[in-house]
């Protein structure tokens, strides 16, 4: 399993309602940020959310696997990532 960081550029809500429904585990880091956990590549976690050819109309977004990270954001984040770690 991988941890994923899904950042949108154009077309949040759409593509928040398409998170919402195919990813049970997410973490929201606002305003156009989602980390999953898939066991796919980056371009398969994009067909799964339906970004490739278009087929989300005005969605624009880049899927990062998330191999190592630092910064500064709410500790709800660092926690949600330190235990899907473990788990990977």
């Amino acid at each position: 399993m991988t941890i994923f960081a899904i950042i949108v550029h154009q077309g949040a809500d759409v593509l928040q309602q398409e998170i919402e429904q195919r990813y049970s585990d997410k973490y929201y880091l606002p305003p156009s940020c989602w980390f999953v956990v898939d066991e796919g590549t980056s371009e398969e976690v994009g067909i799964k959310l339906r970004l490739k050819d278009g087929q989300l109309v005005g969605v624009q977004a880049v899927i990062i696997p998330v191999s190592n990270y630092y910064g500064f954001a709410p500790s709800g984040l660092w926690e949600w990532i330190k235990s899907r770690r473990a788990k990977t």
